[in-house]
């Protein structure tokens, strides 16, 4: 498929040049057209706090009765609790995943052999099923589209068990998370990853886009005056909303921007923002040009920015930016020329015309985004005027004091990461005075650096008294970390899911070493073979080479996996490596090779 009149692009949370939305892929050729039989469900609310009504008074409990009576409140109480928290989470954590990230997660994989043709395998190396798959889709929500040596589809879930029998459907096609289904007599239905059939109607027009598989799309045709309506559906199969279609042939088609757990679509000048999270429909405003979703608030998941887009092929007519909050647009930012919105850290910056701004909560320009650490538009520091003029704190939106320090450290400019700000020079331009203060004037601790770090989202900051010695410090100014004579690198592997600061340093005589703050060494070898660093089921694994050889360790449970006599080649559910001109598969979780090609 040509990927260029169909990619998805999301916008960096970072100034970047106005994004661009997804025209809608054309429908499969297979007939398709609906009529709706479900619609969304309606959300079930628990009850909060169940009153229980007391005995009758003339009834006298036993002691023993009445702890029973109340463990079993408690127990009750505390499932509902448990219960409205999960419905009233905002976006889903998924591990640090994003929601699109999260349903094309799976703990199976497909792997094929010399003939092409793929088996089901599971983390552990486990075969799930013989190589009896002539061609197969990704994952999507737990089930994936197949197709068998007689050229039969069906679609089958991560345990290798088939959701939807071959020949079930004649023709097939996974539209995002959703399928559309053909049977021998022609009959069109739309099937979700369960296999429950969501909708039946002759001819069902289905569409999705490229790399957004949380949306799909039927057009559903009316009866009686031969209308057109767009239904759009959520990856559970929910119905999110209905668009009627327009008659006007110049009205271009749906286009789509998808971000985390939102969702922009356009069509006929209305932007439907979406959270799929909660399957709903936030908000929408009618605009000549199509928002696409563009920053979000990892402070705050449920506030986020849009910005104006453009096609592929051409620039946009505008340049405009909105913040949403709570499903409510709070205010909008216009540019002449290509600016942005967007999040960084805890703050919010506006690319204007004229430089970058810090702005606060309501879309002022509180102070420019030059020579400035900061927390937020209220908590920021600023470098004076002229020459080693020193800085100017400010603390909660106004100025608290002057900083007889030369500049903030070029590395520390920007959101300031743990609200500490990174300043150098602070006692003249001798070397051995760089300072960490955090956003209310406190200097960490008395300790004079060669060389400072901004601090990690860890919370800890590599720093050198001699620029020779190496070590780590915490948000406290304490030393947490032996000293090591090059630069200490974290091991984040997948930065976003990996929650265990790992760091790996050399020694003064050559080792290399993987710890952990506040615990012993874990692994030492003579290499850290950094691009091989893997989180697989929230456990972290790295390779360390040893003279000639390579072993793989599991740092979370301190445990070496396999040493193998070459190096191996990380992939997302396994790693492989060559010999004897074949392809060997090892499993990460146990270490053990599993096929071999």
């Amino acid at each position: 498929m040509d990927e260029s009149n169909n990619t998805l692009s999301n916008p960096n949370p970072t100034p970047t040049p106005v994004p661009e939305p997804t025209p809608t892929i054309n429908p499969a050729t297979t007939p398709e057209t609906p009529t709706p039989e479900s619609t969304a469900p309606e959300p079930t609310t628990p009850v909060a706090n169940p009153v229980v009504a007391p005995a009758p008074a003339q009834t006298k409990k036993s002691p023993k009765k009445l702890i029973i009576i109340i463990v079993a409140i408690l127990v009750l109480i505390g499932a509902v609790i448990a219960i409205i928290l999960l419905l009233n989470k905002g976006s889903a954590e998924n591990d640090g995943l994003s929601l699109e990230e999260a349903i094309t997660q799976s703990d199976t994989f497909f792997i094929s052999n010399s003939n092409e043709e793929s088996a089901l395998f599971n983390y552990d190396g486990e075969q799930i099923t013989d190589f009896i798959f002539t061609s197969h889709s990704d994952f999507v929500n737990g089930a994936a589209e197949v197709k068998n040596k007689n050229d039969q589809y069906g679609i089958v879930g991560t345990d290798g068990k088939m959701i939807i029998d071959y020949g079930v459907c004649k023709y097939l096609s996974q539209k995002g998370a959703l399928y559309s289904c053909t049977d021998e007599e022609h009959n069109d239905s739309l099937l979700d990853a369960k296999g429950k059939t969501l909708l039946k109607a002759e001819d069902l027009d289905v569409s999705s886009f490229i790399g957004l598989d949380l949306i799909t799309i039927v057009e559903q045709e009316n009866e009686k005056d031969d209308s057109e309506t767009y239904i759009i559906y959520d990856y559970k199969g929910n119905v999110l909303t209905t668009i009627p279609q327009s008659t006007d042939n110049d009205i271009k088609d749906i286009t789509a921007s998808g971000k985390d757990n939102y969702v922009s679509l356009f069509y006929n000048k209305t932007n439907y923002i979406f959270d799929l999270a909660k399957s709903k429909l936030l908000l929408t405003f009618n605009d000549d040009i199509h928002f696409c979703i563009n920053s979000i608030n990892e402070y705050r998941k449920d506030e986020f920015t849009l910005s104006t887009c453009s096609e592929w092929y051409s620039s946009t007519a505008k340049y405009e930016y909105k913040l949403i909050r709570d499903g409510k647009e709070v205010f909008t930012k216009k540019t002449k020329d290509s600016g942005n919105l967007y999040f960084e850290g805890e703050a919010l910056i506006f690319k204007s015309d004229d430089g970058e701004y810090v702005v606060d909560e309501n879309g002022n320009n509180v102070v420019k985004n030059t020579y400035i650490a900061f927390k937020d538009s209220k908590n920021y520091i600023i470098e004076a005027e002229g020459i080693g003029a020193g800085t100017d704190l400010f603390v909660n939106g106004s100025k608290k004091q002057h900083v007889d320090c030369n500049t903030i450290h070029d590395y520390g400019r920007g959101y300031a990461q743990q609200g500490v700000y990174a300043l150098r020079n602070c006692k003249g331009f001798d070397q051995g005075n760089y300072i960490y203060m955090k956003t209310d004037g406190t200097v960490i601790n008395k300790a004079k650096y060669e060389r400072i770090n901004p601090f990690d989202r860890y919370g800890y900051a590599l720093v050198s008294e001699d620029a020779e010695k190496w070590h780590l410090i915490n948000t406290d100014g304490e030393k947490v970390s032996d000293d090591y004579v090059e630069r200490i690198t974290a091991l984040y592997g997948d930065s976003r899911k990996n929650k265990e600061p790992y760091y790996y340093g050399t020694t003064s005589d050559g080792k290399a070493e993987i710890f952990k703050v506040g615990d012993k060494v874990i692994v030492s070898g003579d290499k850290v073979m950094y691009n091989f660093t893997r989180l697989v089921k929230n456990k972290s694994y790295v390779l360390v080479k040893k003279g000639e050889n390579y072993t793989v360790y599991n740092l979370n449970d301190n445990k070496e996996i396999v040493t193998i006599d070459s190096e191996p080649y990380s992939r997302e559910q396994y790693f492989t490596t060559s010999k004897d001109s074949k392809t060997q598969y090892y499993s990460y979780t146990t270490g053990k090779m599993f096929y071999e090609k």
